[in-house]
């Protein structure tokens, strides 16, 4: 099987990032856990499968104890979906799946996973946070975070048409390809945005879709 990473930063910046904004000190060891520990249960890896014998992956998280969000670029193209959590592995099906907002979400009936709320607002800056993931298709990763800005920007969807507004939140955080459609957990057992790709120009930057956007 060919297996990719589906976390390359999408055409929603229309092939042009903000300039990123001065940087924060992450979070304590301390908070950063206490965060961590809120959401860890809660986020799985994601699979989907298509044609040619290839496998795509990326994360997600349940916000009911059958449903979780992810990216729609995770699954985009896919055929069939899987998500394995705390060493299970449920079959998916995608109910909801938003290429103009980079958003699906995924029912795994079998599932009954703990769940994470979405925050109704943005994160400001100088929020603590920490994202959760499966970079590369490995095992999950904490990633200290750190919000640093809040941006809107008007630009394509995941296939480069259209013209569409997004909520973007900016973080200083080592995402790597493979987190996204993880959630960056800014208040135990709330998700502040979900995690979308990493910056192409500058190092421990990273993206999110803001929770307002994902759960319009």
């Amino acid at each position: 099987l060919a297996l990719l990473s589906a976390t390359d930063l999408p055409l929603l910046f229309a092939g042009l990032e903000p300039p990123p904004a001065a940087p924060l000190d992450l979070p304590s060891d301390r908070d950063a856990r206490a965060l961590a520990e809120s959401g860890v249960a809660s986020t799985a890896r994601v699979t989907g499968t298509g044609c040619g014998a290839w496998q795509q992956v990326g994360s997600g998280f349940f916000i009911r104890p059958t449903h979780l969000v992810t990216n729609a670029h995770v699954v985009a193209g896919t055929d069939a979906t899987s998500v394995s959590l705390s060493g299970a592995t449920f079959e998916t099906v995608v109910v909801h799946f938003d290429p103009d907002a980079d958003i699906a979400v995924l029912y795994a009936p079998e599932a009954n996973a703990p769940t994470l709320e979405l925050a109704s607002d943005m994160p400001p800056r100088g929020t603590s946070a920490v994202a959760l993931g499966f970079p590369g298709g490995g095992e999950l990763r904490i990633s200290p975070a750190a919000v640093t800005a809040n941006h809107e920007v008007p630009g394509p969807n995941i296939y480069g048409e259209g013209r569409h507004r997004h909520e973007v939140v900016e973080m200083r955080a080592d995402i790597e390809r493979g987190s996204s459609g993880g959630p960056l957990i800014v208040a135990p057992g709330v998700v502040g945005g979900v995690v979308f790709g990493e910056s192409r120009s500058v190092a421990d930057v990273g993206y999110a879709i803001s929770a307002p956007s994902a759960a319009d």
